[in-house]
Order: structure tokens, then C-alpha cells, then sequence
């Protein structure tokens, strides 16, 4: 089976791989082992020129990518199409698509009959569907949609029309998965998998005076930790708050800790190999991310495989696979009480980290990657079994 994935969300070359955009190729690279599947990729990204790239070093980054046409990453040929983009003004998507098509048109014959393409995978609902749209038309092939971002744009007519006519939607989270139904029965609810590294790992629970609290994270504003350091600061009991990641809120974050009371017990470890990561999580005792808004996130699968109850965000990508009160806690970004009052469970009763880290050890095992490919290729073979009009 042969795969077309078009794509606006894949490492580019220019800078140090972030992990959570690197999701796709690991979950290539795992279907690959099943059968004779082979994955392909076209990254869409802006368009961008030379004027452009003088103005800001990501519009440096889409023009260069542009220019190349195709890049490798880890042994994968990666085709790139630029499209324009006019901010957060729908209006003009589907316009730009088509001029965009028409451009490339070559490029995408040659890459479906010399790769023999069988089946596309678009892995959002605007540019990447509105390409698949045109070309599943134009060749019969049949196509799926990963309805990233469903939840976050308007649906036009255009947009649901190409939903309803995909062979299936596939939805990371349960939010999505309830808007995808409403434009096609034939709708999937696929998270991503996890590594068995992490499944593998087994902790040992120890009552430790010092409640170990950690966060692994990309520092974006979005990503809320400074309200978990503004809810530490309210407990005068024993803690560590150890923090993983580099990113633009850095020195933001590295200011708000030393004005607090708790800088003793705030630490800024940097960003470590993935590698280290299953090894480096079993060694602490709580994980908090209350990031929002957040399509799925890796990270709360991983922490739970390690045995470490999790506190995220209502209503983020995780909330469904995770039940409040089971394994761990779901609070309200926006409400610090609520993740006061959460944090301050596992600090008055230590016994709760065991209870609800085995239950979010259990709760991990049907991330498994075997578990989500078996999955995706029973709807790839669904899809190529149907006749495209």
C-alpha cells in the first residue's frame, strides 16, 4: 500500500528537530513494519519570497524550503508545495488552493505515478484537505482526513463538502471526533502511540517527604506554565518543581521564578534526548501541563506509562482519555484555584500518587504503537475497498 501524506505539520531542516512535529514520521515509520506499506510526504508550507524572507527568519525558512522544492529527513524525500496565506481570513483558502494546484500540477503527477499512490492522507481541514480534494477528483483515489484543528476554524461549504466525501476522518481527540461526525459516519478516533520504552518502564512508589513535581515542555505561552508556578507559590509544603524544555518564554519564565517565594524549588533542567526521557520521568512523582489548547499531547501518555498520575487541561486533546479523579486530574487553565486545589490532593495524601500512577500506568497500555497502526491500516484497507466517484 503505497500512502500520500500532504501535510503542513513535519520537522523542517532548518533548525533542531521539535519533537511534537514529528509525530507523522514515527507513525510511518511504524506502519512501514506492518505488511508492505510505504509512506510519502508533501509538506505544504506558506508562501513566502525573497522580500518576504528579509522580514522574518520562519518566512527565511518557507521561502528556502520553496526554493528547494524537496528535502531529506531521516532517509525520506520530502516534496514541498507553498501556498499562499491571508492571516486568519478564510475567505480566500480555497482560491489560493486551486492557483496553488494548478502550479504544481506537474509536480503532483509525477510524485503519484512514480510513487504508484493508492490512498492520500490529509492531516488538516483547510490547505492540505483543499489539495487532496482536488487531486483525489482528479486521479479516483480514494483519501482520509485527520481533522486536526476542526474544533478551531469555520467549516465552509467547501470544507464540508470534502469531509463528507472522504473514505474516513480520523480524530486525535474526543472534542474533534463529535464535530468530524457531523460531516461523515465514517469517523475514527485515533490517538497517537507511544514508545514501548515508556510502556516498559516499571516504578517503584516510595513516600518521599519531597513531592517531585515535573513538567516536559516546549516553553510557549500556551503552555501555561507560569500559572503553575503562580499555584505553587501558594503551599509552604515540601516540593520540587523541575521543568524540561527550552523554548521563547524561557527568560520570561527564569524572571517570574526568581521574584517568587519558591525559586529554591523551581529548576530549569533544559532540553534533554529523547532517549533520556522514559528514564528521567519514572524518577519523579507528579506530571502537570495545563496546556491550551492542545490536539492531543504525547507527553501525558508518556508520563502516564511511567506511572506518574498526570494534571492537565479540561477540555485539551488528552481530556476523554483520562477520566478527572482516575488518572489524575482535569483543571480549567483559566481558573488557578482549580489546579491549587488538584496539586494540593497530592500533597495532603501521598497515597493518592500510587493509587491513580498505577491507574494511569493501565490506562497507557492501549497507546501502544502496534495498537494505533493495526488501527490506521484497518481504515486504510476500508478506504481502498470503496469506489471513488
Amino acid at each position: 500500500m503505497n500512502i500520500l501524506n500532504i501535510t503542513s505539520i513535519l520537522p523542517a531542516p532548518f533548525e533542531r528537530k521539535k519533537r511534537e512535529n514529528d509525530v507523522l514520521l514515527v507513525t510511518a515509520r511504524n506502519h512501514e513494519k506492518k505488511n508492505t506499506n510505504k509512506h510519502h510526504f508533501v509538506l505544504i508550507v506558506p508562501y513566502s519570497n525573497f522580500l518576504f524572507s528579509l522580514i522574518k527568519q520562519k518566512w527565511k525558512e518557507f521561502y528556502l524550503l520553496k526554493k528547494q522544492g524537496c528535502y531529506h529527513y531521516e532517509g525520506r524525500e520530502i516534496e514541498v508545495i507553498a501556498i499562499p496565506a491571508y492571516g486568519k481570513d478564510r475567505k480566500f483558502d480555497d482560491i489560493f488552493v486551486r492557483l496553488a494546484y494548478v502550479f504544481y500540477k506537474k509536480k503532483i503527477k509525477r510524485i503519484i505515478q512514480e510513487k504508484n499512490i493508492q490512498i492520500v492522507h490529509a492531516h488538516n481541514v483547510v490547505s492540505d484537505l483543499g489539495i487532496t480534494g482536488i487531486l483525489s477528483k482528479e486521479y479516483k483515489l480514494p483519501y482520509v482526513v485527520t481533522t486536526r484543528d476542526i474544533h478551531r476554524i469555520p467549516i465552509t461549504r467547501n470544507i464540508a463538502k470534502r469531509l463528507s466525501s472522504a473514505s474516513a476522518l480520523i480524530s486525535p481527540n474526543i472534542m474533534q471526533k463529535k464535530i468530524a461526525t457531523r460531516y461523515n459516519s465514517s469517523s475514527f478516533l485515533l490517538p497517537h502511540g507511544i514508545d514501548s520504552t515508556f510502556l516498559n518502564q516499571n516504578k517503584e512508589y516510595c513516600k518521599s517527604e519531597v513531592l517531585k513535581i515535573v513538567t516536559f515542555a516546549r516553553l510557549l505561552d500556551w503552555k501555561n506554565i507560569d500559572k503553575v508556578i503562580y499555584a505553587l507559590e501558594q503551599f509552604d509544603e515540601n516540593f520540587q518543581y523541575d521543568i524540561y524544555g527550552d523554548g521563547p518564554e524561557l527568560m520570561r519564565l527564569r524572571q517570574l521564578v526568581n521574584e517568587s517565594s519558591i525559586k529554591e524549588k523551581v529548576n530549569f533542567n533544559g532540553f534533554i534526548d529523547y532517549n533520556k526521557v522514559p528514564t528521567t520521568l519514572i524518577q519523579y512523582d507528579l506530571f502537570v501541563l495545563i496546556s491550551y489548547p492542545e490536539t492531543f499531547g504525547r507527553v501525558f501518555v508518556e508520563a502516564m506509562a511511567c506511572g506518574l498520575p498526570v494534571i492537565a487541561a479540561k477540555g485539551c486533546g488528552i481530556d476523554g482519555y483520562i477520566s478527572h479523579g482516575k488518572e489524575g486530574f482535569l483543571v480549567n487553565p483559566e481558573n488557578s484555584n482549580e489546579l491549587s486545589v488538584a496539586i494540593s490532593k497530592f500533597l495532603k495524601n501521598k497515597d493518592l500518587l500510587e493509587i491513580m500512577g498505577r491507574s494511569a500506568k493501565a490506562t497507557s497500555n492501549s497507546f501502544s504503537w502496534m495498537e494505533i497502526v493495526n488501527k490506521l491500516d484497518s481504515v486504510y484497507n476500508n478506504a481502498l475497498s470503496q469506489k471513488v466517484i
